[in-house]
């Protein structure tokens, strides 16, 4: 009677974690190629990404409600130096590994230059809106708030923040982004594990694609 009860709780608590992730890959990429059918050509790809990002969130956010393991917050002023340090700590490595990256030609890999064409093809109002903001709520959600949050619940701090990382890491698909999305997912998790609040590392991804975007021009 144990072994099933274990057996069941260990299926229970890995279907809540693979949930969200199915929700997000089949909801966020069915979306995008159903939109390229209709705006491949104009207003083109990031268009169609700004679309599906805007349909999958609120999916995600209803995860993260039936999910019910909304952390604890602290609310302190005297907090929030360090706690906007903390974020322009992980900005400012974002932009030292694009830096260094740039500078070792890595950026122009045919993998990474083909990823970093459809994000960044578009006016500077809709690259701004889609990367900056839409895309941080998406993500800052499924991979922090649902995934890191749930095994953390789980299975502890360690694993929650290794397993969500290496899995923002690889759904880049290529070997650039995924070193840089795992070491700063490594920051986001642990930002967003020791304050509970998610509009830290919203903040801290968004204003690195802004900075990046901004830079690119």
């Amino acid at each position: 009677m144990s072994q099933n009860y274990d057996k069941n709780k260990l299926q229970s608590r890995l279907w809540s974690v693979i949930l969200p992730l199915l929700l997000y890959f089949v909801i966020y990429n069915l979306s995008i190629q159903v939109f390229l059918l209709f705006f491949r050509e104009s207003p083109g790809y990031l268009f169609c990404i700004l679309l599906a990002g805007l349909i999958t969130i609120p999916f995600m956010i209803w995860a993260y409600r039936k999910a019910n393991i909304r952390r604890s917050v602290r609310y302190s002023r005297s907090d929030l130096p360090l706690e906007l340090l903390c974020v322009l700590g992980i900005v400012a490595f974002g932009l030292l590994y694009n830096l260094i990256c740039t500078k070792l030609g890595l950026i122009g890999g045919s993998d990474f230059a083909k990823a970093n064409r459809a994000l960044t093809s578009g006016p500077l109002w809709m690259k701004i809106l889609t990367s900056a903001l839409v895309t941080p709520v998406l993500e800052e959600l499924t991979f922090r708030a649902l995934l890191a949050g749930q095994i953390d619940f789980f299975w502890g701090r360690l694993p929650a923040v290794l397993i969500s990382s290496l899995l923002f890491g690889a759904m880049h698909f290529n070997m650039v982004q995924f070193v840089y999305a795992f070491l700063i997912g490594i920051g986001l998790a642990l930002l967003y594990l020791w304050r509970g609040k998610l509009a830290l590392p919203i903040l801290a991804h968004g204003l690195t694609n802004l900075i990046v975007i901004l830079i690119a021009g």
